[in-house]
């Protein structure tokens, strides 16, 4: 009976060697909890990340506005017309042509005087120089000499057209003034520069009235201004060669 057993003995304890688990089983279910483990680390240090970069982000975009706002408030600044010269037309300048183009007038301002005119028939030296209206000039000196608000206007010519000159000053009602002339100087057309600035001493303009002859007191009527404060319209010039 021994000796049938122990063969079936020997078997049993092979199957159940092969059947029970063995130290590496074990290990591979260590290893696999550390990797798990690792991962999660790994995933929690990912937010962090993140976090920091988006808070970068926005520092950055908060220094945007007020750079634009500073670019505004220049173009808005340039674009400002300047003080004095809000009744002068900034034009452009005209195409050269056959007739050259007559500076705009003043926007505001009213007449004060009617146009004082005077023309030399031949050269002004030869002593032709005849006074349309001396009233009219009358007017216009105490105008500039009492700073009245308004505009005095002129027009001249000399050697039957070669040389001639018109323009306006308009007073404004802060005492300063606005000046612009424009005529034919021989084969050129010469619009001046429409100047803001100050006008001359009240004595000078009263040495004018006194002053008996005509073509002086007209020169001084039109002559330009004291000081200049700035240029509100640049003029052009039309050479007709």
């Amino acid at each position: 009976m021994d000796s049938k057993l122990g063969p079936s003995l020997v078997l049993l304890c092979a199957l159940l060697s092969t059947a029970c688990p063995g130290d590496d089983g074990g290990d591979t279910g260590a290893d696999t909890g550390a990797t798990g483990t690792t991962a999660a680390s790994t995933s929690t240090a990912s937010p962090t990340d993140t976090d920091s970069g988006s808070a970068e982000t926005g520092t950055e975009t908060e220094t945007i506005p007020p750079d634009t706002e500073t670019d505004a408030d220049t173009e808005t600044d340039t674009g400002m017309p300047i003080e004095g010269c809000e009744c002068i037309e900034d034009q452009p300048v005209p195409e050269i042509a056959n007739t050259p183009e007559v500076p705009a007038a003043p926007t505001c301002g009213q007449p004060l005087c009617s146009t004082v005119s005077g023309a030399c028939t031949t050269k002004c030296f030869d002593g032709t120089f005849v006074l349309d209206d001396a009233t009219a000039l009358t007017c216009a000196l105490e105008a500039l000499r009492d700073r009245t608000p308004g505009v005095v206007r002129w027009s001249f010519s000399e050697n039957t057209g070669q040389f001639d000159d018109a323009g306006y000053i308009l007073i404004r009602d802060d005492g300063r003034a606005v000046r612009r002339s424009w005529g034919w100087q021989d084969l050129s057309y010469v619009a001046g520069d429409a100047v803001l600035g100050e006008l001359r001493p009240a004595a000078e303009y009263d040495a004018c009235l006194a002053e008996p002859d005509d073509l002086m007191r007209f020169d001084c009527m039109r002559e330009t201004l004291a000081a200049q404060e700035a240029v509100c319209d640049e003029g052009w010039r039309y050479d007709d060669i």
